[in-house]
């Protein structure tokens, strides 16, 4: 969930989609971010998407969509991160504006859905808001209030810029400019920055594709060097640092209770950590699938890095 920093805070951003995968209690999700540390550090995450067919998500890319809410939470507290308040993902229009991927933008709605909820309990314990019956994060996060109120993520900054693959670097087939402007990675980062002051310190997150993670990993931190096609179970992480993001390790990666050419049930206390960085293509009792996020350079007890 994405709010330009042009817009008054109480305004939603609206897309064309609400997805609801999770729901937390406005009581807990309190309790979460009053119990972060005021010196809690801003950061941004940046994710591939996840395990899709064409142009969309398979039922397995569905279901790790939904287990980022409780990975990042998991490893933002581990660590002492700020909570993700902002969600924003690739354009999923080309830039000949033909429809593009949706891979990126289904991947974050889960998370996105979070952040709504992070956002506005955030502002309510700033005393930057006050809830009633009918203005509380159950109604504002869940589009009860209307279709005007659905949380999605953000495919374009503040200023309208949308976030293309390879931000201002696209161009189309022909050489021509892209049908809508391009954000810029200096307006990104100056998003990003007003995000991690927004509201008593938050996080960002950023979904896009493998081929473009490069390009937006040099532009959020200046001289940041990704794989050419990261694995898809990568987790880039940016601290804040000042005015500028810097990068943390690049061996932290999604893990899950399932070994890839093992058994195809989910179960256990191992969380392996697949280099190849895929799930199983077919996975049973699909529910019970659970992940986490390791450092595969320090592996902590219950991460082991698997084929």
């Amino acid at each position: 969930m994405r709010f330009p920093a042009s817009t008054d805070r109480r305004t939603i951003v609206t897309r064309k989609h609400t997805l609801i995968y999770l729901l937390v209690s406005f009581c807990s999700l309190f309790l979460f971010i009053s119990s972060a540390s005021a010196q809690c550090k801003p950061v941004v995450y940046a994710f591939r998407h996840a395990e899709d067919k064409d142009v969309n998500l398979t039922s397995v890319g569905r279901q790790h969509a939904a287990l980022y809410p409780s990975m990042v939470d998991g490893f933002g507290s581990a660590n002492n991160y700020c909570p993700v308040g902002f969600v924003y993902s690739m354009y999923d229009t080309n830039p000949d504006g033909k429809p593009g991927t949706y891979n990126p933008y289904e991947t974050a709605q889960p998370l996105a859905l979070r952040a709504c909820y992070v956002y506005w309990v955030a502002l309510w314990n700033n005393e930057e808001v006050t809830f009633d019956g009918t203005f509380n994060p159950d109604t504002i996060c869940t589009g009860a209030l209307g279709a005007g109120n659905a949380v999605t993520p953000g495919m374009a900054l503040g200023n309208g810029n949308k976030l293309y693959e390879f931000l201002e670097k696209t161009k189309q087939k022909n050489g021509d400019p892209p049908k809508q402007t391009a954000a810029t990675g200096t307006q990104l980062v100056a998003e990003l920055l007003s995000n991690a002051s927004a509201s008593g310190s938050l996080s960002s997150a950023i979904f896009w594709s493998s081929q473009g993670l490069p390009t937006l990993g040099a532009a959020i931190a200046s001289g940041t060097v990704l794989p050419t096609k990261p694995p898809r179970n990568s987790v880039y992480v940016f601290e804040q640092q000042g005015m500028a993001f810097a990068t943390t390790k690049l061996t932290y990666r999604q893990c899950f209770n399932i070994k890839v050419g093992g058994s195809k049930t989910p179960g256990g206390t191992t969380y392996w950590c697949s280099a190849g960085g895929n799930l199983p293509t077919t996975i049973e009792n699909l529910p019970s699938l659970q992940g986490k996020i390791c450092d595969t350079a320090n592996l902590a007890m219950g991460c082991e890095v698997g084929p």
